[in-house]
C-alpha cells in the first residue's frame, strides 16, 4: 500500500467508522503495522456504492471507490478455491468481471474528468463508429447484468443494484442515440 492509498483509505475509514478502535493508532501515520491495521479495519466495512453525483468533481472519492472495488475483486478471486460447482465458479467470475468493468469506468472517468459518457464523445467519424460499437457492447453487458440480478432470490442484497444498472442502461441508450444522431449529421455533411 502506498502512502497515497493509505491516506485515501484512512479518510474512508474515518468517514465509514469514526468510532473504530484502531483509528487513533492508524492516524499516527504511514507504517507497515498501520497498513495492516487499516486493511483489516476496511475489510469489515460493507461496500456501499458511492452515488455518481458525489464522484462527479471529486477524484479523491473516485480513488476511494476504486480501492474498495479492488479489495472486493480480490476477495472474490480468493473465493474460487472454496466453490464446489462450475456454476458457482461461473457466477463468481461474472461478479469479478462486473467489478472490473466498474473499475475501468471509474478510471476512465478519473482520467477524463468526465462525469458523463456524452462528455467524451469523439468528433471524428471513424472514432464515432468505434465509440458506438463500444457503447453497444456496454449496453449488452448491462442487459446481461440486469438478467443476472433479476434471477437472484428476492432476499439477496445484490438485488438493490438493479436500480443502478437500469440507470446505467438508460444512460447508455441515450448515449447511443446521441452518437447515432452525430453520425447522421456527419453523413449529411459528406
Amino acid at each position: 500500500m502506498t502512502e497515497k492509498e493509505f491516506d485515501n483509505n484512512l479518510r474512508f475509514l474515518e468517514m465509514a467508522e469514526p468510532d473504530n478502535v484502531l483509528l487513533p493508532t492508524i492516524r499516527q501515520g504511514y507504517s507497515k503495522l498501520n497498513c495492516i491495521f487499516l486493511k483489516q479495519s476496511i475489510k469489515s466495512i460493507p461496500v456501499v456504492p458511492i452515488p455518481e453525483a458525489a464522484m462527479v468533481f471529486d477524484p479523491e472519492q473516485i480513488d476511494i471507490r476504486i480501492t474498495q472495488l479492488f479489495g472486493e475483486r480480490a476477495k472474490l478471486s480468493n473465493r474460487f478455491h472454496e466453490l464446489a460447482t462450475d456454476k458457482a465458479r461461473a457466477e463468481n467470475s461474472k461478479e469479478i468481471q462486473n467489478i472490473q468493468r466498474q473499475i475501468s469506468d471509474l478510471m476512465i472517468q478519473k482520467e477524463n474528468g468526465a462525469s458523463d459518457a456524452s462528455d467524451g464523445i469523439p468528433t471524428d467519424p471513424i472514432q464515432l463508429m468505434k465509440y458506438l460499437n463500444s457503447t453497444r457492447a456496454k449496453i449488452s453487458q448491462a442487459k446481461k447484468e440486469l438478467e443476472r440480478l433479476g434471477s437472484l432470490p428476492d432476499d439477496n442484497t445484490d438485488r438493490t443494484h438493479i436500480v443502478v444498472v437500469e440507470k446505467r442502461l438508460q444512460k447508455l441508450n441515450l448515449t447511443k442515440e446521441d452518437v447515432l444522431r452525430r453520425l447522421q449529421q456527419k453523413e449529411s455533411i459528406y
